[in-house]
């Protein structure tokens, strides 16, 4: 079931929340109220879920809110960073090992399914884990039970299980690159998060909700560079975008200061003078918009083709390519 084929009853009353873990949840959107509406109705079942969206869209941050409204809150949220997991150590590290199992094993450990015992997991990216370790996770995701490294004793854990990605899981299973087995096994519900740029109506929200009370307005010129600019990072782009503002601002006298256009960093006003709605250069041709999205992203990540490719959401041979391109036309 997808989020597109689920229909929703939108609340009439805006969401906010209090403190800055759950800024990214702030919203005015229909689409983020969507997602919130999907939350509430599924947090208290025990169902699996798969949420996809790009890098910094805040897929971590819904996961804890399901989590946190549902009958497990009490119990552990367990973080498994599925990129960071090695064949080798998979089993010690997801099922635990007993002392004396291996060399180096001085002693018993709790692997993260036990540690989550009545609570949640958290399977960041889950693309990233190798065939292999995607068939034991399988195993344990069918029937609950596993045994620690070096011991033959069959263990149980209640766990619900909350995967992610920033892959589209369609190509990810026609590349094999996920188990269509395992995918059906998560997936009774997948949550789509929306990018920023396709919530534009949440900028202003998540921008006053980030700064808070340190500033004492954001002046609307510099509001309308928030807004025109495309955010290829999303929410977390833009929060990193507004703790480089704080750290600049000048406080004199205890005032409280103003955010200006020219507080904001130039690649961002650049980009966003660009592209933006407002600009006199609106509507673009979609190859020229591709290649000005693309090369900020690249200044944005300091020329990091890898971290670039990957906010971009294509492969780094088809960024190699562009850029190629763009090179033989002198952009750059």
């Amino acid at each position: 079931m997808e989020l597109e084929n689920i229909k929703v009853s939108i609340p009439t009353a805006t969401t906010t929340y209090g403190n800055i873990d759950n800024a990214h949840l702030v919203h005015e959107s229909e689409e983020m109220r969507s997602i919130l509406d999907i939350i509430n109705r599924i947090a208290k079942s025990n169902i699996n879920v798969i949420i996809t969206g790009e890098t910094g869209t805040g897929k971590e941050l819904v996961a804890k809110e399901i989590h946190k409204r549902s009958n497990r809150s009490s119990k552990p949220f367990v973080v498994i960073n599925c990129a960071s997991l090695t064949e080798e150590l998979f089993d010690s590290d997801v099922f635990g090992h007993t002392k004396g199992s291996f060399t180096g094993a001085i002693g018993d450990k709790t692997g993260y399914v036990e540690k989550a015992d009545g609570g949640t997991i958290y399977l960041d990216e889950i693309t990233a884990l190798s065939p292999t370790m995607q068939a034991k996770l399988l195993r344990f995701a069918q029937s609950g039970e596993f045994s620690k490294v070096g011991s033959s004793n069959a263990m149980r854990s209640n766990v619900r299980i909350i995967s992610s990605t920033n892959k589209k899981l369609e190509n990810e299973i026609r590349n094999n690159s996920l188990r269509e087995d395992l995918f059906y096994r998560l997936n009774t519900i997948v949550l789509r998060m929306p990018p920023l740029r396709k919530r534009r109506e949440d900028i202003p929200l998540l921008v006053k909700e980030h700064l808070g009370s340190s500033v004492k307005e954001v002046q609307p010129e510099a509001m309308e560079v928030f807004l025109n600019y495309p955010w290829p990072g999303n929410v977390r782009e833009l929060f990193n975008c507004l703790e480089r503002i704080k750290i600049n601002l000048p406080y004199d006298s205890g005032k409280k200061p103003s955010v200006t256009a020219n507080d904001i960093p130039s690649e961002i006003r650049l980009m966003a003078k660009n592209t933006g709605l407002g600009s006199s250069s609106f509507p673009q041709k979609l190859d020229d918009m591709e290649r000005e999205h693309i090369l900020s992203s690249l200044q944005y990540f300091n020329g990091n083709k890898s971290k670039t490719s990957t906010a971009l959401g294509v492969t780094l041979k088809t960024l190699y390519n562009k850029l190629n391109k763009y090179e033989k036309e002198g952009w750059i």
